[in-house]
């Protein structure tokens, strides 16, 4: 059974959804990279060779080939690799809750996220990975989510203030210095337009699951 969904729940996603994946993304990532560094050394051996055939006065025409496939091949491998790391952060993203603009995601463009991130993932070591992020049970915790904070609050627009104002929070606690201060503004903004859209918005904002803190409204 799945922990409940909420407004400034964090460690739902990350325990439930995110380390699942998480765990054979970064571990093939890591595999790939490895993979490509072995190539590269083996190319460097072979361009030693070269130059090793080259000052014996033998004909180096045969291992330069060999060498010019090992580079390619180098190449190739890290490519791969470099476009699987930028895949795997946008991955990671589409599995959170809200897009780049703070908008919660829905589930059809989180999944065209990680179908189009998916197109990147080559190579050996992917197969499991793009499996479970074209399983359908991949994106429940933002079907659940939904439905659990329409319940919460059925007003629509109170509902789209609340969440803004979890996204706005949860941002502050993640932020240091300066950039802490200036979200902590953007809280008691939100706060303030929660309050005229219901009077008794923190009662609202505790049905999601989560009541306001000192930490969190710079009390």
């Amino acid at each position: 059974m799945h922990p409940r969904p909420h407004w400034g729940s964090r460690n739902v996603l990350t325990t439930v959804h995110v380390r699942p994946w998480e765990d054979c993304g970064t571990g093939t990532s890591r595999k790939q990279w490895r993979q490509a560094e072995r190539q590269l050394d083996t190319a460097s051996q072979a361009d030693a060779k070269v130059e090793r055939y080259r000052r014996q006065g033998r004909d180096p025409r045969g291992v330069s080939g060999v060498a010019g496939r090992a580079w390619r091949k180098a190449e190739r491998l890290f490519d791969q690799a470099g476009n699987a790391q930028e895949a795997v952060q946008q991955i990671a993203a589409a599995l959170s809750w809200f897009d780049a603009k703070g908008q919660l995601y829905c589930r059809q463009t989180a999944q065209a996220h990680l179908d189009e991130a998916s197109q990147q993932l080559q190579g050996d070591g992917w197969s499991k990975v793009k499996r479970l992020l074209s399983d359908e049970r991949t994106l429940r915790h933002l079907d659940q989510l939904r439905e659990h904070l329409t319940s919460a609050v059925s007003e629509p627009v109170l509902r789209d203030a609340l969440t803004r104002l979890w996204y706005v929070n949860d941002q502050m606690q993640q932020a240091q210095g300066d950039a802490c201060v200036r979200l902590r503004q953007f809280v008691v903004i939100e706060q303030v337009l929660c309050a005229r859209l219901c009077p008794q918005w923190q009662s609202a904002y505790r049905l999601g699951g989560c009541a306001p803190t000192a930490r969190g409204t710079g009390q």
